[in-house]
């Protein structure tokens, strides 16, 4: 499974890359979604509130009761029907007295006890949840409107501060059950994890799959002595094998690359043998280095070598050549090549191709010698 490694880590790293969009995605919409809802609060607060509501609270006179327990009750009801866990409004005013109306349970509201819920409070000294609410907005300056934690760990509250043309500064909010919000997360990570298993166990299985047909392949050509000596290469015997290699696989593009080395005579006739044999070995080697390990690579003898192998599209024939132009050229090589393309479903005649190859590789060979001259 080695050979596969590169293949796996491609994979993972499509995996990571897929959860970092998907969760941005994720929580960019939750975002989106609760900063709606705090628009929604905001617009419905400014139509319960009685327009000279503000007007008296600013001059310290008494709110009627019974309109404090409709605001009470409407800013329940309507928590209620938004699934909120809470909601409500602050009333800071330039004498320093705050009051606070907020969305509580309905039962409380009709047993009267509203009342100690409504906060009248004078003395700056004294700490309401309300002030610490406050001044965790004020340290995000004026224009804050945003999601926090609240100091309970319970909720995920959404608030929003703007001053009135007298001078009050009103602060509305909507709070979230935080275990809601954190059954939501856990539902998408579980989503995550799950589309992530399935991925990673479709590749598993697709390159166990290829592994499998291919070692079965290799054995049948090691046991039948296929590989050639010096370079390790399969041997012109290996053909046979071709048609199962395509017969296993989906129909694709195939490509039949036969290559015939420039100037082994010569390096022969002046060096020896042994040079000609590094010289064919270097070769065998740039083989291997650029194609696949799935890809089929002979020696069919003496300086003549043949790869077959699925191709996506004819365009990477090209690329294939530059990558082995230039690994030949590094290691002072020369080399002309023929190939044919062909659909899986038309390979009937094995042969007729690889002759077809090797007279294109032919027609090269004589152009370059053509150029010299």
């Amino acid at each position: 499974m080695k050979e596969y490694k590169s293949e796996l880590k491609l994979v993972l790293l499509a995996l990571l890359i897929f959860n970092i969009v998907f969760m941005g995605i994720s929580v960019r919409n939750q975002k989106k979604h609760l900063n709606a809802q705090l628009r929604k609060v905001i617009t419905f607060m400014e139509m319960i509130l009685p327009h000279d509501l503000h007007d008296k609270l600013s001059r310290g006179e008494e709110i009627d009761m019974e309109q404090v327990e409709r605001i009470f009750r409407q800013l329940s009801l309507y928590a209620h029907s938004e699934k909120l866990k809470f909601c409500y409004t602050i009333v800071d005013t330039p004498q320093g007295m705050k009051y606070a109306f907020g969305g509580i349970p309905l039962e409380i509201i009709d047993r009267g006890e509203f009342a100690q819920y409504y906060l009248y409070k004078v003395s700056p000294q004294e700490d309401t949840i309300y002030d610490i609410k406050r001044r965790m907005i004020e340290e995000g300056g004026d224009e804050f409107s945003g999601i926090y934690r609240d100091e309970f760990g319970k909720y995920r509250a959404l608030v929003s501060p703007y001053e009135t043309q007298g001078g009050n500064i009103i602060l509305i909010g909507a709070e979230y059950d935080y275990d809601q919000y954190k059954r939501w997360f856990m539902r998408e990570m579980f989503t995550i994890f799950f589309i992530n298993s399935l991925i990673l166990l479709g590749t598993l299985l697709m390159v166990f799959s290829i592994y499998q047909k291919n070692k079965a392949v290799r054995a049948a050509i090691i046991k039948e002595g296929m590989t050639d000596h010096l370079t390790g290469l399969y041997t012109r015997k290996a053909l046979d094998t071709i048609d199962e290699r395509i017969k296993a696989v989906d129909p694709a593009l195939w490509a039949f690359l036969y290559f015939d080395l420039d100037g082994l005579k010569v390096i022969n006739d002046t060096r020896g043998h042994k040079e000609g044999d590094r010289y064919i070995l270097g070769f065998a080697r740039i083989l291997k280095k650029v194609f696949r390990h799935e890809d089929l690579i002979l020696r069919l003898g003496g300086d003549e070598f043949l790869v077959v192998g699925e191709v996506a599209e004819s365009s990477n024939i090209q690329l294939i050549e530059e990558r082995l132009r230039r690994e030949a050229y590094r290691s002072n090589i020369e080399f002309s090549m023929g190939f044919i393309l062909v659909e899986s479903t038309d390979i009937n005649d094995i042969d007729r191709i690889i002759k077809e190859s090797d007279k294109r590789m032919y027609e090269e060979k004589q152009k370059k010698k053509a150029v010299r001259k």
